[in-house]
């Protein structure tokens, strides 16, 4: 048996066994180990000079023993504050320091007893602060002026978390789920080749015209029309109205994207059969089949081979939303009546203004919406509604955890920030086309937008934006980075609807009494949301970005999330009956906070 300072260094298998290799250079030979490390393994490092001395601990065991002394705790979360607090209630001269400008890494509780010790002067907390050296009576700090510090402390106890084994797992020629191989960097660009040729084949008029190239060689699905006319010859029948549209490839990418959002959101049902989630599903499922399938393709011709559209009121409503190009009308702007601007952008940024479609859109973007999110907050359409979430909650469901997460990922969000801004300064400029046409203002106008939007090939906001962020990125990431990566970092309307969100009632409630910290409501979240830390300190989870996607409710094993709205005095809470954990709340509809 190998002594009990001994640290084991790597496993290697050695032909039929186990070779487990020591840290003193010893090894030893098994048939089988059992990696019993638990969550976490090291304690985390400050990596300055002096972390060695002796008074430094990562482990306070008797806050009582260190009556009368000056001591040091480093870190801003619950260890931390818990330890400081007790030195200091043990008659300790206590200082905490952390680095971020509040204890936000903290639950409430502990923060309470933080605030209380220092009204009571006998804890000073130091926010903003970092370590710099550790000496034997003293710690030097760095504030955030950059200002030098010095304390004395005879003891420190460096409580700034631990970090999982993951060196050691990979040591023992274990894989680790997230590392990124020769085959995921394979993957990656396999994706992104496939999705850009997919998307550029659907795609005609633009920079690179890989749609025309493939239509002149006769590619799929050119000519179907005339096959599709042979066995359906009468025109007007319910059928035969699909003639022309058999010969597009948009067609048959909304077929496919419809079934796909049927298939893959009856597996999501399964996996989370609750009625919130089913009615969720089936709401996004029938809104893609029928106003975003079916009625431009199918029901729209068939209705202007039956006469609907030649004369009267059905002509005078086709005329104004669905204008002639060629011989045919534009049945497409209907996606309009479900993908409001700027999502869809098509209806407005047209050389004369289509008066109607500028009215549907003003209601949508600046009266229904805003309504609806202070309601219901910015899910009831990215969740219940939009196409691009019908796909990502269920082609994407089972990439949710990879959305990337942390400080770095959150500034990108600004992305979507400036493409609605692009799109206003293209509305702008419309706008001043459309009113003083023959003015230098109107000229001006007419080309910042057009240059927005067609300028400069490959940049442009058509192409650049519109079918490679949207398209090829938003859904070629879906198997390694979640399929929310354009709802949450580039979509303009979702950052339109970012800014309605910080006004709504809507919110996620949380009974921190049951909350275990196992992480899984973060970890479901594909909006990258730090749900645990709202769940751990029992505040309300309003971040804007949340979609009412309901996994993190749903998925949590203790039953700690409800989705709810704040009452219009802001104190009252209002749960959710229908919540995504179960069809009834098993608590009480009317809660106060």
């Amino acid at each position: 048996m190998k002594p009990q300072q001994a640290i084991l260094d790597s496993i290697q298998r050695k032909g039929d066994s186990l070779q487990l290799n020591w840290s003193h250079g010893e090894s030893i030979r098994a048939y089988r180990v059992v990696l019993a490390l638990g969550r976490n393994g090291e304690h985390r490092r400050l990596e300055v000079p002096g972390e060695d001395h002796d008074h430094v601990s990562h482990v306070c065991h008797d806050p009582g023993a260190y009556r009368d002394r000056d001591v040091l705790v480093v870190g801003g979360g619950d260890s931390a504050c818990e330890a400081a607090v007790a030195l200091a209630e043990g008659g300790a001269r206590v200082h905490l320091s952390h680095r971020s400008p509040t204890l936000k890494s903290a639950s409430s509780t502990q923060q309470q007893r933080v605030a209380n010790a220092v009204t009571e002067g006998s804890l000073t907390v130091l926010a903003e602060t970092t370590v710099q050296r550790i000496e034997d009576s003293e710690v030097e700090l760095q504030g955030a002026d950059r200002k030098q510090i010095t304390l004395p402390a005879t003891s420190v106890f460096t409580l700034i978390g631990r970090k999982p084994p993951v060196e050691l797992l990979r040591r023992c020629g274990l894989k680790m789920h997230g590392d990124r191989g020769a085959f995921w960097w394979a993957s990656l660009v396999g994706c992104m080749v496939f999705f850009f040729l997919l998307y550029h084949w659907k795609r005609t008029g633009v920079a690179i015209p890989i749609a025309e190239k493939w239509r002149s060689i006769g590619g799929f699905p050119a000519g179907l029309d005339r096959w599709w006319s042979e066995l359906f010859p009468q025109g007007s029948s319910v059928l035969g109205s699909l003639t022309p549209a058999m010969d597009q490839p948009g067609f048959w990418y909304s077929l496919l994207y419809t079934l796909l959002v049927l298939i893959f959101g009856l597996r999501r049902m399964r996996k989370r059969p609750s009625p919130y989630i089913r009615r969720q599903t089936w709401c996004l499922f029938w809104i893609q089949a029928i106003p975003l399938f079916l009625l431009p393709y199918w029901i729209l011709p068939w209705m202007g081979t039956q006469g609907i559209f030649d004369a009267g009121v059905g002509q005078s409503v086709a005329d104004a939303l669905f204008p002639f190009s060629g011989e045919s009308r534009e049945y497409w702007r209907a996606f309009g009546l479900i993908l409001a601007w700027p999502l869809f952008f098509w209806n407005i940024f047209t050389d004369q203004p289509l008066i109607v479609w500028c009215v549907i859109s003003v209601i949508q973007t600046f009266v229904l919406l805003p309504w609806a999110i202070h309601r219901w907050g910015k899910g009831v359409y990215c969740g219940w509604i939009c196409s691009c979430g019908a796909l990502a909650e269920t082609l994407g469901d089972d990439h949710r955890h990879k959305m990337p997460r942390g400080d770095r990922p959150k500034s990108w969000n600004l992305i979507g920030q400036v493409m609605l801004l692009l799109c206003l300064l293209m509305l702008v400029g419309r706008v001043m086309s459309w009113t003083l046409p023959e003015s230098a203002f109107g000229q001006w106008g007419q080309a910042l937008a057009l240059g927005i939007q067609k300028g400069i090939p490959l940049i442009n906001y058509e192409w650049f934006v519109d079918l490679f962020l949207s398209g090829i990125l938003g859904v070629g990431l879906y198997w390694h980075f979640s399929g929310r990566t354009w709802c949450r970092f580039v979509c303009p309307l979702a950052a339109l609807m970012n800014i309605y969100a910080r006004f709504s009632r809507f919110r996620i409630f949380a009974d921190k009494s049951r909350c275990i910290s196992c992480n899984v409501c973060t970890t479901q979240c594909h909006q990258g949301i730090d749900v645990m830390t709202f769940a751990r300190q029992g505040l309300p989870m309003a971040d804007p970005q949340c979609v009412r996607c309901g996994a993190c409710v749903h998925d949590c094993p203790t039953d700690v999330l409800r989705f709810g709205k704040l009452g219009k005095d802001g104190v009252t809470v209002e749960l959710d009956l229908l919540n995504p954990r179960s069809g009834v709340s098993s608590r009480s509809a009317d809660q106060t906070s």
